[in-house]
């Protein structure tokens, strides 16, 4: 039997069932298991050629908005430096203004673009021995700003001494950014965002807790989907973050979940392996074949 492989009206190829004993016969039963398999493997292919075009498009649209954004930023920076000491503050606040979305336009592009990555299974990590103390220490100072404006306090539980973790240190940060991020939008000023890491049996456990509203169990299991918002009515984000998340993690063979209770916080766990003699070895033989 050979049947077309047909989606939107278009020829995308054949598929052709053949028998090895001459004996048998097709009958009308065969037909129409023929048929659906073929309708289902047409729409697989079909999917496919349009993930792959929307990839195209999305990169070269990013790429086209990158340069017009970027070109904002710098005019807004030279801008800012040419304001006067005194008298132009509400100049100033426009300025911060145009500076903070320009920041948040290119945050969004590049969520888009590692999500479509994520889901491509293309997502680069850079794998080399990561001390998990001064990691964690950076991703808390990094976001200390942004806690102290929502007057959240920002706080660490981290043991003096962890193995370091086989990852890729600037997509871990990304991870904190994200669920530190998502925690200050949920978590009331007086509220307390906590980091935190401890060793476990060849992985260290990374978390961030909160006591912030928390997560109502309908919602609880969606967390990592995309673009799924746990409350319908709130548009504070994309709804990237998390998935993002979710794919960095695994794509490190880390595991990564949520634990909450409403009305007294939300705790973001995951897992990254620590780093072994033969993944120190294979750091160095990479480390020597780029010299």
């Amino acid at each position: 039997m050979a049947l077309p492989l047909l989606a939107r009206g278009r020829l995308l190829g054949a598929l052709v069932l053949v028998s090895s004993h001459p004996s048998r016969r097709y009958g009308p039963q065969d037909f129409r298991l023929a048929q659906e398999l073929t309708h289902r493997a047409a729409l697989a292919v079909e999917n496919a050629r349009l993930i792959q075009a929307r990839d195209e498009v999305l990169s070269i649209v990013a790429h086209d908005l990158r340069n017009p954004i970027h070109a904002g930023q710098f005019a807004a920076a030279v801008l800012r430096q040419q304001l006067p000491e005194e008298g132009a503050e509400r100049a100033r606040k426009s300025v911060e203004t145009i500076v903070r979305s320009s920041a948040r336009a290119i945050r969004l592009i590049q969520d888009l673009l590692d999500v479509a990555r994520i889901e491509a299974g293309h997502l680069s990590i850079e794998q080399d021995r990561v001390p998990p103390n001064r990691m964690v220490l950076e991703a808390a100072e990094s976001q200390q700003i942004l806690a102290s404006a929502s007057s959240v306090e920002l706080g660490l539980d981290v043991p003096a001494a962890l193995p370091d973790v086989w990852a890729d240190r600037d997509r871990l940060l990304q991870v904190f950014e994200n669920f530190i991020g998502n925690a200050l939008k949920f978590t009331a000023p007086g509220g307390r965002i906590t980091l935190g890491a401890a060793a476990q049996e060849k992985v260290v456990l990374f978390w961030v807790a909160d006591t912030g509203a928390g997560i109502d169990a309908e919602s609880l299991p969606h967390l990592f989907e995309r673009i799924y918002q746990a409350r319908k009515t709130d548009r504070r984000g994309a709804g990237l973050g998390l998935p993002i998340a979710k794919g960095i993690v695994e794509a490190h063979g880390g595991r990564i979940w949520a634990e909450t209770t409403l009305g007294r916080g939300s705790t973001f766990y995951f897992t990254i392996p620590v780093a072994m003699v033969t993944e120190d070895r294979a750091s160095e033989t990479t480390h020597a074949a780029s010299r």
